[in-house]
Order: C-alpha cells, then structure tokens, then sequence
C-alpha cells in the first residue's frame, strides 16, 4: 500500500506498439484497494482529454485461477 492513500501515479507507456496499447500506465490506490491505471489522450468536442482505465491488481490473479482447467474427480457433471 502506498504512504499516499487515494492517489497515483502514470508514466508514458514505453511498451507502447499499436493505438490500442494506452499511451501512460500506472498504479493508483482507492480506499485501500490497489489499481492498474491506463490513460489514452483523446480527441472531442472541447479539445484533447484523457481516457482511464482501472483494473484492480488483484484480477489479474484471480483471472488466472478461473482459467485452470479442472483435473479433479467431480468435475464432471455427469
């Protein structure tokens, strides 16, 4: 957890290889909970702004958990 609660941090992507790949990333803590943070810079009606995204840092691992196959007994419905 950050020494800063409710705030954080972006830096231009360098990893950057195609417009859908955002141009900052970051990390952001929210009332305790820590977030991946994306910024793409866009264009509208009353000129340039920023684009975020938030993913919390802990999906990642339970996205990977859901994807395991199933190997036990029982898993099987029928």
């Amino acid at each position: 957890m950050s020494k800063y609660p409710n705030s954080g941090i972006l830096s231009r992507n360098k990893n950057r290889k195609t417009d859908r790949h955002p141009e900052f990333t970051g990390s952001a803590e929210v009332e305790g909970q820590e977030f991946w943070l994306s910024a793409w810079i866009k264009e509208g009606q009353h000129g340039k702004f920023f684009s975020l995204s938030f993913q919390p840092k802990d999906a990642q691992k339970s996205a990977g958990e859901e994807s395991q196959v199933p190997t036990g007994e029982g898993d099987v419905p029928f």
